[in-house]
């Protein structure tokens, strides 16, 4: 559970690791950032990025979004999966039976894709589904079809990736997101 609180402690362990962390992005700028992004910040990251916002190689720099946002970063997961679809044959079970034509393949993941929650990245290769809009969805490492869960929610995510506390551990099993549960689950 991501409090104001618990925002102080992750920088300060996060500093301890080298990361610098920049002043909070205003409530402005985050709406700018969704404008321009065409995204919604969850609770739990909208309360961690409008308390301080972690900086340097591997994250996100949401202070600077205009209309005129470069969105590649946003692009780079589709990427990977037709990067797989076209050279590595892949095809997901979830997706209905598996065309016999290349295009047919990339179309019909590309809908799916497209219908699917955005995926809001958080540091290097590891996004945070942006729906359902509540606290709780888990981070999830994203290269190419190698998806894997990597934290129930964004407190464990921190906890795994730079071993910050994590006060209120989720129990149980991550929530499930439309899409990409599918391409964790099908391994």
């Amino acid at each position: 559970m991501i409090t104001r609180d618990y925002c102080r402690h992750a920088f300060g362990i996060l500093a301890m690791r080298g990361i610098e962390i920049r002043k909070g992005v205003s409530a402005t700028q985050l709406a700018v950032c969704e404008s321009a992004y065409g995204i919604v910040f969850p609770p739990d990251l909208r309360l961690l990025l409008s308390e301080g916002m972690p900086y340097g190689r591997g994250f996100f720099d949401w202070s600077y979004a205009t209309k005129y946002a470069n969105t590649s970063v946003f692009l780079e997961p589709w990427d990977g999966i037709a990067f797989d679809i076209e050279n590595g044959d892949y095809w997901c079970g979830a997706w209905g039976d598996r065309p016999a034509h290349l295009d047919d393949r990339l179309r019909i993941a590309r809908g799916l894709y497209e219908r699917a929650p955005r995926l809001i990245p958080v540091y290097m290769h590891r996004y945070l589904p942006g729906a359902p809009c509540e606290s709780g969805n888990a981070v999830i490492s994203v290269h190419q079809t190698d998806i894997i869960h990597y934290g129930n929610d964004l407190a464990s995510y921190l906890f795994e990736e730079f071993g910050v506390p994590d006060p209120f551990p989720v129990p149980g099993s991550p929530r499930r997101i439309d899409f990409w549960s599918d391409l964790i689950e099908s391994g």
